[in-house]
Formats: C-alpha cells, sequence, structure tokens
C-alpha cells in the first residue's frame, strides 16, 4: 500500500519527500521515490493524527493492539474495546461480532508504570 492508497494529504506526501532528499533516500529508475517515502509519509500521517479516530481501512494489520471502535444502531450508541487483526482468521480480534469502523492507537502507559 502506498502514501497514495491512503488518501495521504498533499502536505505530508511533499513532506516526506523533503526528507528523502535531504537524507539522500534512493529515487527509482522512472523518478520516483522508493517505499522509504510511503513509510515516512505514513509515520508523518500517524503522529499527526495520533489522538484521533481513524477509518478501519488505515489501521496497523498486525497483532499490535489497538483501541477499536464501531456503531451499533440496535443498542443506539457506540462501543469501544482493545483489539487487533488476526492474520490467521482475516478478521479483527475484538468483544463484538460486528466489525470495527474506526481505530486509534492505545494513550501510553502511565508515568512509571503505575496507575
Amino acid at each position: 500500500m502506498t502514501a497514495q492508497d491512503t488518501q495521504m494529504p498533499e502536505d505530508i506526501i511533499q513532506a516526506a519527500n523533503r526528507c528523502c532528499l535531504q537524507t539522500g533516500a534512493d529515487i527509482n529508475a522512472s523518478g520516483e521515490f522508493t517505499p522509504i517515502r510511503d513509510l515516512i509519509a505514513k509515520a508523518i500521517f500517524a503522529e499527526r493524527h495520533r489522538d484521533q479516530w481513524q477509518p478501519i481501512e488505515t489501521a496497523p494489520h498486525s497483532d499490535q493492539d489497538i483501541l477499536l471502535y464501531a456503531y451499533f444502531d440496535h443498542l443506539g450508541k457506540g462501543v469501544q474495546d482493545v483489539g487487533h487483526w488476526s492474520e490467521a482468521f482475516r478478521f479483527w480480534a475484538w468483544s463484538y461480532c460486528s466489525p470495527p469502523t474506526h481505530w486509534m492507537p492505545l494513550p501510553s502507559d502511565p508515568k512509571g508504570g503505575e496507575a
């Protein structure tokens, strides 16, 4: 998946381009930046949106726990819980049967590890 596939804002793509140019990142034979640029763009995007709900399509497909959200019409409310992508079963492993619609990273642990 490239930065364009996730509809990356142009200012983030330009910032990633500048970063690649400043660090001397490779450019492929057709004059395009290598996948490093897309990784940099995704990192910038993730940091800017760290505390905001993101569409589930942008969530990491890994066993990393994240906060998941879905709205249930029959309940008349949204629910959230910690979960992760299960590559083995190809679905979101979380407490609800319906797939989540949004996600965000979990907050950092409290300083000192104590609540």
